[in-house]
């Protein structure tokens, strides 16, 4: 099979989720419910109960003669089976009852939705989640943060805090929460304010990271709208990102990117990827890696080799430069809606 078949038979299945009633009223079937029970219509059985066509998976199978292992026991399958077509031509009919065309996709909107696809299974679940009423008590008033330049109004929007008690993992640390794709807070990672190591330590130990990204929660709306994300390496880089007005900007946690983040770019109907990674050698390799990931379903720029350091700490002056740059991949890039 070509690559243009497969992309031919992924999109027909695509379309018959969202148009299964009217290509069964096609097929001759009626349709009551999730199933339609009755004999095969395929090979002309007369058992009342040997054929089960499933709505919700578009899938079927004859019980009788299993005629679902000659046509295959999908969608395609049934109307190959009814009829009387090759898979291939049975897609393309699918197609014409859906008014689809390959020709109306973006292939790397295609390659996004089959990787949406066939990655599809329960969403992982954090150990611990912690009680939102904490947010009350996270007013932005942090000292370190502020005297390193970032607003007060940026760190409110983040739940900055400072961790003043003695005997906590975070203690003397500037703070803020993480949450997951769900908006729940799963944990917590704190800037040291003297001189300790780790520079950044995180609560609990463990926490999932890489399946979420940091700022999402705020920037999700932004991110559905404009169809594009900026990804930055540190939780201080998104900060400066969005006091500079790019609220499409997630950080993740590091300089690699998970599969399951991969996935969440995805449901939020990204099409544009922008990295802007520290320029040092760790991420000048990691774009490679990010790029090699995402490439196959995203459109990925790298802007990481136009700064001269890394997000958080550039001046004033070349953060408005730079944001020129990204207002001109922005502009420039073309959006294509969710089929």
């Amino acid at each position: 099979m070509n690559h243009q078949q497969n992309d031919i038979f992924f999109l027909a299945k695509e379309l018959a989720y969202t148009n299964i009633d009217n290509i069964l009223e096609l097929l001759g079937l009626n349709s009551y419910g999730n199933r339609i029970i009755c004999p095969c219509p395929i090979h002309g059985g007369d058992n009342p109960t040997g054929f089960t066509f499933y709505k919700n998976k578009n899938a079927w199978g004859c019980w009788t003669h299993h005629c679902e292992e000659e046509f295959g026991s999908d969608i395609i399958g049934l109307v190959a089976g009814l009829q009387s077509l090759s898979r291939y031509d049975a897609a393309k009919w699918i197609l014409n009852v859906c008014n689809g065309s390959l020709e109306d996709y973006d292939p790397l909107e295609i390659e996004r939705k089959k990787f949406l696809r066939n990655n599809k299974r329960e969403e992982k679940i954090a150990p611990k989640i912690y009680n939102k009423e904490l947010l009350s008590g996270m007013d932005g008033n942090v000292p370190y943060f502020m005297n390193r330049g970032f607003s007060l109004d940026i760190l409110k929007r983040f739940y900055g805090f400072a961790a003043n008690t003695p005997g906590k993992r975070l203690y003397r640390r500037a703070c803020f929460p993480i949450f997951d794709p769900s908006d729940n807070i799963i944990g917590f990672t704190g800037r040291s304010v003297v001189d300790q190591d780790p520079k950044w330590l995180f609560m609990p130990q463990g926490i999932a990271k890489n399946q979420t990204f940091f700022g999402l929660m705020q920037a999700r709306e932004s991110i559905k709208q404009s169809k594009t994300v900026i990804l930055v390496e540190g939780q201080l880089d998104v900060l400066r990102m969005h006091d500079f007005g790019h609220k499409n900007t997630l950080g993740l946690f590091g300089c690699s990117i998970s599969l399951d983040q991969i996935k969440l770019l995805g449901k939020l109907g990204v099409y544009t990827i922008i990295l802007c990674l520290d320029p040092d050698t760790a991420g000048k390799e990691a774009v490679e890696k990010v790029t090699a990931k995402c490439e196959s379903y995203f459109k990925v720029y790298n802007l990481t080799d136009q700064l001269s350091n890394d997000p958080s700490k550039i001046s004033k002056e070349e953060m408005l430069e730079f944001s020129k740059k990204i207002k001109a991949i922005s502009d420039s890039t073309n959006k294509y809606e969710k089929s």
